[in-house]
């Protein structure tokens, strides 16, 4: 019969200085090389520690163990990615709408710095062992943010309508286009 396993310690001490968490980066840095360059087979926290230039002990001080590494790794993408995903969203150049979902679609492709033997490697990973919850819920918590910032934007467009005191379609269609050049609504 199999051994149940312990729920996953993300990180054992957490990082206060900067040095320390340079250090924690070079350790995520030199995972994902090590998934990218030889995936699960060679995945060992001694290659990891040996790649990142720290002892095995370093390593141990921020990691429990690989599934610990998997989970921060999958963290840090899901924080890089969803950031890529709001800045691109959140764009006031004169981006068009294609634009915009052109970029969404490159940040999600570009994860993991474009390694695809990494990404499928900790996805498989974090899945088998059952944390879906972590995708789900960084994914839901990004949406919300996103929902809340489209209200706030449509509050500010609607107090802008009523301090214009906009009275007539022509008026609003005029205006409205001139917040959104790309807005389907056009005279």
């Amino acid at each position: 019969m199999a051994k149940p396993r312990q729920p996953v310690e993300a990180t054992r001490r957490i990082p206060r200085q900067q040095r320390a968490a340079e250090t924690v980066a070079a350790i995520l840095e030199g995972a994902a090389q090590i998934l990218e360059a030889g995936g699960l087979a060679a995945f060992t926290t001694n290659a990891v520690a040996e790649r990142a230039g720290v002892s095995i002990g370093t390593l141990y001080q921020y990691f429990a163990d690989k599934d610990a590494l998997m989970q921060a790794i999958a963290e840090r993408e899901l924080r890089t990615t969803f950031a890529r995903i709001a800045a691109m969203l959140s764009d006031e150049s004169n981006v068009t709408q294609e634009e915009r979902v052109r970029g969404v679609v490159r940040a999600v492709i570009n994860a993991f710095g474009g390694r695809t033997r990494a990404r499928k490697a900790v996805v498989q990973t974090i899945l088998s062992r059952g944390g879906g919850a972590l995708f789900h819920t960084a994914v839901a918590d990004f949406l919300a943010r996103m929902w809340n910032a489209i209200e706030m934007a449509l509050r500010l467009r609607t107090e802008l309508v009523a301090e214009r005191r906009i009275t007539d379609l022509a008026t609003a269609q005029s205006w409205w286009n001139e917040l959104d050049p790309e807005s389907p609504v056009r005279k």
